[in-house]
């Protein structure tokens, strides 16, 4: 759940027939929306300039960039189409987040544990993380905290 600049609460659902709830403060539903995904799970908001966008990741392996009215504006490809991902790796996005210059982050959390980096245009730029020892500790070093 996120709550917009105008202060209205947008919550994400796995229910085909409304993906999308908006509620105003006191809780009073404003509106639903739904683009029929079976397994809606992550939400977040950004801005661009002034404007609130919406970015829906489906653990089926879209992810979405909305207006907060439901209008999609772009759909990230997906890493086995463009290549980025070997036939055998399963892809199941979580969530995403979006840095100051706008580029968007996945976390593929429920397959194989990438985070994937693509421009704000939807273009591919990297993926790190992964499975295995090496890729989970090649951020964090415990033992240079012990020198």
């Amino acid at each position: 759940m996120v709550m917009d600049s105008k202060g209205r609460l947008i919550m994400v659902t796995d229910e085909i027939k409304n993906n999308v709830i908006v509620y105003d403060k006191s809780g009073k539903l404003l509106k639903t929306w739904t683009h029929d995904l079976k397994s809606a799970h992550g939400l977040t908001l950004s801005k661009e300039g002034e404007v609130d966008m919406l970015y829906i990741t489906d653990n089926d392996g879209a992810i979405l960039k909305t207006t907060v009215d439901g209008k999609v504006l772009m759909e990230l490809p997906n890493p086995h189409k463009i290549g980025v991902y070997e036939k055998d790796q399963k892809y199941r996005p979580t969530e995403t987040a979006v840095g100051p210059n706008g580029d968007i982050y996945v976390a593929d959390g429920y397959g194989s544990d990438f985070i994937l980096q693509y421009s704000k245009d939807g273009e591919f730029i990297r993926k790190f993380g992964g499975r295995g020892f090496e890729d989970r500790f090649v951020q964090y070093d415990p033992w240079c905290y012990h020198r």
